[in-house]
């Protein structure tokens, strides 16, 4: 049943920093503040100091936004621009792919030609990006400026770090980046509700004027932001590396998304694609003194798990709540703005749970927190796995949001600190870098993986709702029910005359199955999904087995 009246506001997802990691992206002088090599700091005017803050607030509360915002849109994006679900799920994997592959490079970039001028060309980037995203007249553009706000956002990420280390100095740096973190954190908090309101009001091509607007405000202020002193250093990247990177990232998304429409053939190239360029990243960086992939790093057992628990959450959380969306504003009735509500409790009980988590780490270890973070985000999915169209957002949907923002706290705090205490001084930057970079390239091919698990499971789930509803099956009713799969706005554009020619009695009993079909598929991802981040959860126990033990 689709709902028409206001929703109680329960839960939801915890946002993504761009500033996390990207500090340890850059390698030696350029981050760490008490290396030897890096010149001393001199002490910089207020006005200057502010104007610093300013422009990096600006350009990592709209990456903020970015990383969450977009979500409730899908739905209306999708009607806007006539998109298939393999269309708006590029539109929301690319961002995170594209700035995932960036951040390693931006780091060196940073370190070769100081943070202010990468962080000037970065911001053009993303304004340019951000106005093609705005005007995007079809899908395949938006896709190619959403990857542009990608790559704009990972190539900033690093040169903030610096800016701000540099404007504060050791002696104030702290509560720069306390400010900094909370700041981020309520930004992708409000994402959800932010783009539900500018979707269900303005339109939601107003999102990307936003990301334009507090991009320019950024740009404005790095005129007066200055360049530390000493923070141009030798840095290098193998391009080869990085492509074979490119490849394999590109030629998975390929297969997964495009490879059960296209058909096996193109599925088979797609994969071969991706297996030459892990071929190629391989030889490259078994050769490098400094590789691009350093799996060396991944020995300690810790760091391991860390890399383990951040990939599986991550790859659980962006894969759900892409098809929730989907499944909260199509099945289940609500608005762009309703849904953004009932998202946003999740991330304020992750925000909440943060300090908690850390008491944990503090009295026990890293190791508590991985394992009970990565259960309590299995118990969510199974949660939502029995969750249907006509249930109530209190009593389902806010405890399981609730347990995933949770999770997602304990699983941040523990990934950030567990891999610190297993290497030396001089490792800690490139372990946290490749926990950091892999977990975002996990967010992006969550979605992906959801999307193949999707279709994998809908010509079963579209049986069972025939079944339910008393449907006759005809190959004319499964091809109406994949033509409105997952669409919002069945109930003003599916006609009686539509929906009997195709074999249904009524407009309104052709609606009802493709949301139940929708419902059911959407209910087994979710299960598949809880399942795999369990056998992640009891890999993790024994991986530390003897860690706690010792």
């Amino acid at each position: 049943m689709r709902h028409s009246e206001p929703a109680d506001p329960p839960g939801g997802p915890a946002g993504v920093s761009e500033l996390d990691g990207a500090e340890s992206l850059l390698h030696g002088p350029a981050v760490s503040a008490g290396d030897g090599q890096r010149s001393a700091h001199v002490d910089v005017p207020v006005r200057l100091r502010r104007a610093t803050l300013i422009a990096v607030l600006g350009i990592l509360a709209a990456t903020a936004l970015d990383s969450t915002v977009i979500s409730v849109a899908l739905p209306t994006i999708r009607i806007d621009l006539g998109s298939s679900v393999a269309g708006i799920q590029w539109i929301s994997s690319v961002y995170m792919l594209a700035l995932a592959l960036i951040l390693v490079p931006a780091g060196r970039l940073t370190d070769s030609l100081g943070p202010r001028p990468v962080m000037r060309i970065g911001l053009f980037a993303y304004l340019a990006a951000s106005a093609i995203a705005a005007l995007a007249p079809d899908t395949v553009v938006l896709i190619l400026a959403r990857a542009g706000q990608g790559f704009a956002a990972g190539l900033v990420a690093p040169a903030t770090v610096v800016l701000i280390e540099g404007a504060y100095g050791d002696s104030r740096r702290g509560r720069a980046f306390g400010l900094i973190t909370m700041l981020l954190a309520v930004a992708s908090a409000a994402g959800p509700v932010v783009g539900g309101a500018l979707t269900d009001t303005v339109g939601w091509r107003m999102i990307f004027v936003l990301h334009f607007a507090m991009a320019l405000v950024s740009l404005a202020m790095t005129r007066r932001t200055p360049n530390p002193p000493g923070s141009r250093h030798g840095a290098s990247i193998d391009p080869v590396a990085l492509l074979g990177l490119s490849v394999l990232v590109l030629g998975l998304q390929l297969a997964i998304i495009e490879g059960g429409q296209r058909g096996l053939a193109w599925g088979l190239a797609c994969t071969a694609g991706a297996v030459a360029g892990a071929g190629l990243l391989y030889v490259r960086d078994r050769r490098a003194e400094d590789p691009l992939v350093d799996l060396s790093l991944l020995r300690p057992p810790r760091v391991l798990a860390s890399l383990l628990c951040r990939v599986a959450v991550s790859f659980a959380f962006f894969g759900n709540i892409f098809y929730l969306t989907l499944f909260l504003q199509g099945p289940a009735g609500y608005s762009a703005f309703q849904t953004g509500l009932i998202l946003l409790p999740s991330s304020l009980v992750g925000i909440a749970s943060a300090p908690l988590a850390g008491r944990l780490v503090d009295r026990f270890s890293p190791d508590l927190t991985l394992i009970l973070g990565t259960g309590a985000a299995a118990l969510s999915l199974f949660a939502l796995a029995v969750v249907h169209e006509t249930s109530s957002v209190p009593l389902h949907l806010a405890p399981a949001l609730a347990l995933n923002g949770f999770g997602y706290a304990l699983t941040t705090v523990g990934t950030k600190t567990a891999p610190l205490a297993s290497v030396s001084p001089q490792m800690k930057g490139r372990v946290t870098a490749l926990v950091s970079v892999t977990a975002r390239l996990a967010a992006g091919f969550g979605v992906t993986f959801a999307t193949g698990l999707f279709n994998l499971v809908l010509g079963p789930s579209i049986e069972r709702a025939l079944e339910v509803l008393g449907v006759p099956p005809s190959q004319e009713v499964r091809q109406f029910i994949l033509g409105h799969i997952g669409a919002s706005d069945l109930p003003q554009t599916v006609t009686d005359q539509a929906a009997t020619s195709a074999g249904f009695t009524s407009a309104e009993q052709a609606v009802a199955t493709v949301d139940k079909a929708f419902a059911l598929s959407y209910s087994l991802i979710s299960g598949i999904v809880g399942v795999l981040v369990v056998f992640v959860a009891l890999g993790l126990a024994l991986l530390l087995r003897p860690r706690r033990a010792g």
